[in-house]
């Protein structure tokens, strides 16, 4: 199809699907998607991904090498967080014009709830299917060298945890002793 023929086939649409409300839809899409993300991650169904090994292997896609035994073993490079998190955007605003092009060219009405949910479950399986076996952890992130990168992260929480809570022991002590000190005898 020529840019001609895809011009003439929009305007028979009634209206182009390249615009700037479809951009914020992207972004409200994309948004919506972290937010759930979070939720899922702090109710414990998902394992954190961090944003800088997806900065990381997008850098390394752009010099050409697309996959990778462990992206968390491959050397780091400047600014991952400054690319992974512009690259997310654009990956969900990319995908929102391929739906309403979609919907549009099948005739299904973009604000059909079935077919939004649809989509936008195909599209979650994007990660698990090929970012994450690219990034050498396996189909859905079950290889070992996930599991090993959260275990890694747990013995530092583990180890930050009671680092973290000795001054409110502390606190805790002296507040007993007070306590214990104030406490009138009645005989």
């Amino acid at each position: 199809m020529t840019i001609e023929e895809f011009e003439a086939w929009c305007s028979l649409c009634g209206r182009s699907i390249f615009t700037l409300r479809s951009v914020f839809i992207g972004i409200f899409a994309t948004i919506a998607m972290d937010v759930l993300s979070v939720t899922a991650l702090k109710l414990g169904f998902i394992a954190f991904l961090p944003p800088l090994l997806t900065g990381r292997w997008l850098a390394y896609v752009a010099r050409g090498q697309f996959l990778h035994r462990d992206i968390a073993q491959i050397a780091p490079i400047h600014h991952e967080l400054a690319i992974a998190v512009p690259a997310h955007y654009a990956i969900g605003v990319t995908l929102a014009l391929v739906y309403l092009f979609a919907s549009s060219f099948l005739g299904i009405p973009a604000r059909n709830p079935i077919a939004a949910l649809g989509f936008a479950l195909g599209t979650n399986l994007l990660p698990w299917l090929l970012m994450f076996l690219a990034m050498g952890y396996g189909w859905f992130g079950a290889s070992e060298n996930r599991r090993l990168l959260y275990e890694k992260r747990e013995r530092r929480a583990q180890r930050a945890g009671p680092a973290l809570s000795r001054p409110w022991q502390r606190l805790g002590a002296a507040a007993l002793v007070r306590i214990q000190q104030s406490k009138v005898v009645v005989a």
